[in-house]
């Protein structure tokens, strides 16, 4: 028979408090921004990030249902259930474990108390907590020269649209400046060899807006302030990620924890850390003591 994988999950808590969960759901996106224009079909569309990811929980207050393997709950109603809605109505910020997730900075959304005369046992709450950065780190990651960059990229393809075919540039594989602006914001937290290759083409789309500057530029005075612009952003990218540290560190989990928490914590991807510590691809929960390779940034 195949393994029960989620009996491994973590036990679900908040603010501390362990609690029985039948059902989590999780809900994620990007911001998005559409830049539409009268004379094209088709709207480009700008990502601008990704959005705090939204959980949900059924958590049954009932206390004929017996812990499974990783929980620690006891006497679910009504001393859980009261210390837990009391977690609940604090305004700031607490810790959310989620059984996959792991730990996660959150924020209470909203929460309901069903008490159903089919259920004897308790209450069922239904919780939402929308995921939160600390104040004082919450932009730390925004980066000035990548608004520049992407904010100088859309001026860039409003006139590469109406160019003709034989003068449009060679973006190296990419539809549009945007798009490859984008590609360097997603690169910068990769590993060697991709940043490698970004600074390399980095070099490559510079050299396609010199050549725009040569033709364009002529007649648009205000290209060659908007393409400068472009070129003294893409410069300091390239630099920053041809500088950036890759250098690993070793840390050693003091609990069971998931690889999606860790990588959060060093503010590596999943990938990343799967790929330095390779035996953790097998399970979904890494077990307290457990020595973690992760990369320095």
């Amino acid at each position: 028979m195949a393994a029960d994988v989620l009996s491994q999950l973590l036990g679900a808590s908040w603010r501390g408090i362990s609690v029985p969960t039948v059902l989590v759901t999780t809900k994620g996106g990007h911001g998005v921004v559409a830049h539409k224009r009268m004379d094209r079909d088709g709207w480009l569309v700008e990502n601008t990030g990704r959005n705090s990811a939204i959980f949900s929980f059924k958590i049954p207050f009932i206390n004929t249902i017996a812990r499974g393997p990783n929980e620690t709950w006891s006497e679910l109603y009504p001393k859980t259930c009261r210390e837990f809605t009391a977690a609940l109505e604090d305004r700031q910020p607490g810790t959310l474990v989620h059984p996959d997730y792991g730990e996660r900075l959150c924020s209470t959304v909203d929460w309901e108390v069903v008490l159903d005369p089919d259920f004897r046992g308790g209450p069922t709450v239904q919780v939402t907590w929308m995921e939160t950065a600390e104040e004082d780190k919450a932009f730390a990651g925004l980066s000035s020269d990548f608004a520049i960059a992407a904010s100088s990229a859309v001026d860039l393809d409003n006139v590469v649209g109406i160019l003709p075919p034989d003068q449009k540039p060679n973006l190296d594989g990419f539809g549009s400046f945007t798009e490859f602006v984008r590609s360097l914001q997603a690169v910068g937290d990769q590993i060697d060899l991709a940043r490698s290759r970004a600074v390399a083409k980095i070099d490559r789309v510079v050299s396609q807006v010199r050549k725009l500057e040569d033709t364009y530029g002529r007649v648009n005075a205000g290209f060659r302030d908007t393409s400068n612009r472009f070129i003294s952003a893409m410069h300091s990218m390239q630099q920053s990620l041809a500088t950036k540290s890759t250098d690993k560190g070793f840390y050693v989990v003091p609990k069971s924890t998931t690889v999606a928490s860790v990588a959060l914590r060093f503010r590596n991807s999943v990938p990343e850390i799967l790929s330095l510590n390779p035996l953790l691809a097998g399970s979904p929960v890494v077990s307290g003591h457990t020595a973690i390779r992760y990369y320095i940034k």
